[in-house]
């Protein structure tokens, strides 16, 4: 019979963190355009934030900000070094009227953006540079349905566990890497047990009682098959079973007749531990962690360890999305002369609606400059795209209050994008190669 306890939470703060003995300090920056498209022989107008990675505060540390801009052919075009102040910087960049049309990336770093986690990304400023303003070079996509050409699976937490229920997220994308809708069927020994659709770019997800012995197959309504990731004979489940603004309920497991075992579940938030729950697993063991155990926005990496200490599965969490800024703008007019002044007035305030102080950056321009084919901001930037792995389809539709279903299209990209699995291996030293 199926047991379940809940756990006490013991809640760590930490100010400091060391990794492998390294202190992480490191910085993000934020490099900002004055718009998204430039005609050639312009001046490129930018402000660039430098935040401390782990709270996202303005970072005093660095006194240099490196730009260049590279083509693409990755040679630089520009390079050059500006000051920077109490974690700001700003400045321009001459774009020659030689040079060729296109997408060009700009690289804006200090001293301390650069980390030796290879897991965490990092993304060029992308801006487009046009001969003129009436031919913008946008490739026009032929296909209107676009056909999936790769199928991933991902199961929760990283692996599939014989005779243990998992979530397993799947993601279909073009020949060009581009999301692809996905309509199909998973089929064990033959058997349909699960229809496959996608709900967003892509992306989708299912419930499977997998088993060790049977064979998986992902047949597509076009006849396409793909493969499917291995069944464990054994191993640690980790499932998110509920989230709600308050908290966070898991479900720890592992198969039935199986020892109890000391476990340990860790929540970290940008390389800083902030939580942690230890109890002893028998079959199933629920924990319910409370969300204000975590003070920041952004996305948290909750970690199980086995009672050997060493890390067996992962699950990433977005926490706190309604706790950001509103900025509102008004004009005295609807409409403006040439070169006539007028007055704009701003408010900024919480999710509470409280007037709060904020260092804002604004630019007006024709909206024929933007850059339609980088949907990207800077929210977006640093609480996501800066944060997984791999290149991010539309990252500012995540962040679209508008947008109805994009926290459960968020937690999909996150059981995707944000996917690893943990794979130890025992190695005889005594032996040669």
């Amino acid at each position: 019979m199926t047991t379940s306890k809940i756990l006490t939470l013991f809640s760590i703060l930490l100010f400091t963190l060391s990794v492998n003995g390294q202190i992480l300090s490191e910085e993000l920056t934020y490099f900002q355009t004055d718009k998204g498209i430039y005609e050639t022989g312009e001046d490129l107008w930018f402000k660039s934030y430098v935040f401390d990675r782990s709270n996202l505060t303005l970072s005093g540390r660095s006194r240099t900000l490196f730009v260049e801009m590279l083509d693409e052919r990755d040679s630089i075009v520009w390079q050059e070094k500006y000051p920077i102040q109490s974690g700001i910087s700003d400045g321009h960049v001459y774009l020659d009227k030689n040079l060729r049309p296109g997408d060009y990336r700009i690289h804006a770093y200090t001293k301390c953006s650069f980390t030796a986690d290879t897991l965490r990304p990092y993304h060029p400023k992308l801006i487009r540079i046009v001969k003129n303003i009436t031919d913008k070079g946008y490739a026009k996509d032929s296909e209107t349905e676009r056909k999936v050409s790769h199928l991933s699976f991902f199961p929760e937490g990283g692996s599939l566990i014989d005779g243990v229920a998992a979530k397993v997220a799947f993601k279909g994308t073009d020949k060009k890497g581009m999301p692809a809708d996905v309509k199909g069927e998973l089929r064990e020994d033959g058997r349909r047990i699960a229809r496959l659709e996608s709900l967003h770019d892509g992306m989708g997800m299912f419930m499977l009682l997998p088993h060790k012995g049977s064979r998986y197959t992902a047949v597509l309504d076009d006849d396409t098959e793909y493969g499917f990731p291995d069944v464990e004979s054994s191993g640690l489940s980790l499932h998110l079973r509920k989230q709600t603004d308050e908290y966070m309920e898991f479900l720890l497991s592992q198969q039935k007749g199986v020892a109890p075992q000391q476990i340990r579940l860790e929540g970290k938030m940008r390389g800083v531990k902030y939580c942690m729950a230890e109890g002893t697993l028998n079959e199933i063991l629920k924990v319910r962690i409370p969300v204000s155990e975590f003070p920041l926005q952004g996305i948290a990496e909750f970690t199980l360890y086995n009672e050997k200490g060493l890390p067996v599965a992962e699950r990433l969490v977005y926490l706190n999305p309604k706790r950001k800024l509103n900025i509102e703008i008004r004009t005295d007019k609807e409409r403006y002369a040439t070169r006539e002044k007028g007055k704009v007035s701003v408010r900024v305030s919480d999710e509470h609606g409280k007037p709060v102080v904020a260092h804002l950056g604004l630019s007006i321009f024709d909206a024929s400059y933007i850059n339609e084919a980088v949907p990207e901001n800077m929210l977006s930037y640093c609480m996501l795209s800066s944060e997984i792995k791999g290149n991010i389809h539309n990252p500012a539709y995540y962040f679209n209050d508008g947008n109805k279903d994009r926290l459960r299209s968020l937690d999909l990209l996150l059981l995707t994008q944000g996917w690893r699995r943990y794979v130890w291996k025992n190695f005889d030293d005594t032996k040669e190669p």
